[in-house]
């Protein structure tokens, strides 16, 4: 295994040196979900890759989401990258960031998992500082840098307690049902709400979202905060006991995140940001059904975190189509695109259905889920949540009729045509959102 991953690293450092790096960079991706598929047959709960590595079906599936999620992004670079050396600087941070991601899912140790979910911050610190688009970038940086290491160090405290206390620190640990614990349950929970983000701890992602290129946009929507969810089932397992008492306070407050976020996201104006504050919404709905320690919870909550995924980064692919060409987010400007886009139209109508888990949408399946798990916890939770889902499916409509309709401004008219790579880029977020519901075996 130590081979295999020195053959990555070199891949990756040799892509800075050489004309081929998309090319090369497929390659070590496919090359390794090969590896980790070869694995993932041969032990049923974890496949050990080496020691302290390996993968089971939650890793597995966020691993192909983040390696065809790279393969996307690359793709809606390419219009502002050309290979001169400061967009090299562009790849080596992307390909740092996605070998940090990578460790990160398959980290069975306490303290190497730390490492790359930090190490995985600095990369995406750089992207948005570097590559944002207005000067606000480096506040943008500086806020989401702050947010998450500050909730971070606690969780580093935590894992050093536990280590002096000669705690196992295998990440499948299962012993810390003690009241004594709940000051580790308090702070680790802290770092992974942050990452997720839930309201109250979100005032950092929509200025990374509205400063960042649109490949920090895509990574950050589609894998980045799954970190969080992902961080969440991984503790899940160590505070069974607290998670059993507390559960409900934690639902109750992520329930009304939601609500007040999506009331949020009918008052925007900027493209960007609504598509931002949405995934506040989606990550709230998420969270209460995933820790309420149910198996069709956990499920509703992976189905989920795949669709939200693919539908958020197709949504800022979408936004940044028209802010190439308008220079604009904001609704006032960009009216009428029937008349100038049809085809995109279109495009643009299938995301925000998938956005308001219309069927047959793969988030349908995943909020159904989640709608069931919450209802058997209380029934009053169902009118939160309907809610949730009546002011989503409001501002979805809104973000699409709003741009796509009104009196069109008659310089739109010289603007150029979406080019073959962008449809492909769309149509491949729309295939696995509005198929992948056939098979949903593969969450199991």
């Amino acid at each position: 295994m130590m081979k295999f991953l020195m053959v990555i690293i070199f891949m990756s450092i040799s892509s800075m040196l050489m004309n081929y790096f998309f090319i090369q960079l497929m390659l070590m991706l496919l090359m390794y979900f090969f590896y980790v598929y070869v694995n993932s047959i041969c032990i049923d709960f974890f496949s050990l890759i080496y020691l302290s590595l390996g993968v089971d079906s939650i890793s597995y599936i966020l691993l192909v989401l983040l390696l065809f999620m790279s393969f996307l992004i690359m793709l809606a670079s390419l219009s502002s990258l050309n290979l001169d050396f400061h967009n090299k600087n562009f790849m080596f941070y992307f390909m740092f960031l996605i070998i940090s991601l990578i460790f990160v899912f398959i980290s069975l140790n306490l303290f190497m998992f730390y490492l790359f979910f930090e190490l995985s911050l600095i990369p995406m610190f750089f992207l948005v500082l570097g590559w944002g688009y207005q000067y606000d970038r480096l506040e943008a940086g500086f806020y989401m840098f702050i947010y998450t290491f500050m909730f971070s160090l606690p969780l580093l405290m935590c894992l050093s307690m536990m280590d002096l206390m000669n705690l196992s620190m295998n990440i499948c640990l299962k012993n810390l049902e003690n009241l004594s614990y709940m000051y580790m349950y308090v702070f680790m929970n802290l770092a992974f709400l942050v990452k997720l983000p839930i309201y109250l701890l979100h005032l950092w992602l929509p200025k990374a979202h509205v400063e960042a290129s649109v490949g920090g946009s895509m990574i950050l929507a589609s894998v980045m905060l799954k970190l969080g969810s992902y961080g969440i089932l991984r503790f899940m397992m160590m505070f069974m006991n607290l998670y059993n008492l507390y559960s409900l306070c934690l639902v109750v407050l992520s329930l009304l995140g939601s609500l007040f976020t999506s009331l949020v996201c009918l008052r925007q104006m900027d493209l960007k940001i609504l598509v931002a504050y949405s995934s506040i919404v989606h990550m709230g709905v998420l969270l209460s059904g995933m820790i309420m320690l149910k198996s069709m919870g956990i499920l509703g909550g992976m189905i989920i975190m795949i669709s939200h995924g693919l539908c958020s980064s197709g949504m800022f692919v979408l936004v940044n189509f028209l802010y190439e060409r308008l220079m604009s987010r904001n609704m006032f400007m960009i009216k009428g695109m029937v008349l100038i886009f049809p085809y995109l139209t279109m495009l643009w109508f299938l995301i925000s259905v998938n956005n308001m888990s219309s069927p047959p949408s793969l988030s349908l399946f995943g909020e159904y889920f989640l709608l069931l798990v919450i209802g058997l916890k209380s029934f009053k939770l169902i009118i939160i949540v309907s809610f949730i889902l009546f002011f989503s499916a409001c501002y979805s409509i809104f973000f699409y009729s709003y741009s796509q309709y009104g009196e069109v401004n008659l310089n739109l008219y010289m603007i150029k045509f979406i080019s073959l790579r962008e449809n492909l880029i769309l149509i491949m977020h729309l295939i696995p959102l509005n198929l992948m519901f056939l098979n949903l075996f593969i969450f199991i």
